[in-house]
């Protein structure tokens, strides 16, 4: 049997799976950023996107902007990504009335077929 581990909140609960499971795909994460370092490594790319002038310089304070955030079945730092995007957005002077958060629930492809 090979041991994986899923990701809740703060914990790593871990399993087996089963000898007939045929494992499809993997995320593998390392442990996780310091809050610091992916709020700035958000504002970066925000600030200096590829082939486009930066997010605050798109967007007026007349705009709408829908955000969609994965739930947290995902393990990935959304909650700092999303403080860095918002910080730019009120750099922006977009008015919060005019930002819409998004969360995709049970949006995940099947990881694993039994055979």
């Amino acid at each position: 049997m090979k041991r994986l581990y899923i990701r809740y909140r703060h914990d790593k609960t871990i399993f087996d799976l089963p000898p007939r499971w045929k494992l499809l795909t993997w995320a593998a994460f390392e442990d996780s950023l310091d809050e610091r370092d992916v709020v700035a490594l958000t504002r970066h790319a925000l600030e200096t996107p590829i082939s486009s002038d930066p997010l605050r310089y798109r967007i007026s304070p007349s705009d709408t902007v829908a955000v969609l955030i994965e739930d947290l079945t995902r393990s990935s730092p959304k909650k700092h990504i999303l403080k860095g995007l918002l910080e730019e957005l009120r750099e922006a002077r977009l008015p919060k009335e005019n930002i819409a958060i998004i969360v995709a629930l049970s949006v995940d492809p099947v990881q694993f077929v039994v055979r």
